[in-house]
């Protein structure tokens, strides 16, 4: 996920809430209850139906050692 807010520098400290277009709706102008980190948000989330790239955080972590070591040769 990606957000652009040109009026923040790097390092500034925000807070971000994802509403669901359904539940936005039916929210009106107060914040939905529902889970209360991003974490919790996202292990609500059903499975995707895309499978993975790399089947272990360790096989992503090789990767990307690799990856970076490409850069200097």
């Amino acid at each position: 996920m990606e957000l652009a807010a040109p009026d923040l520098h790097e390092g500034n400290t925000v807070e971000v809430i994802i509403l669901m277009p359904e539940a936005a709706e039916r929210a009106g102008p107060q914040i939905p209850c529902g889970p209360s980190t991003i974490s919790e948000f996202l292990r609500s989330l059903p499975p995707s139906s895309t499978p993975l790239l790399y089947g272990t955080w360790t096989e992503y972590e090789q990767h990307m050692r690799q990856e970076r070591g490409s850069w200097d040769r």
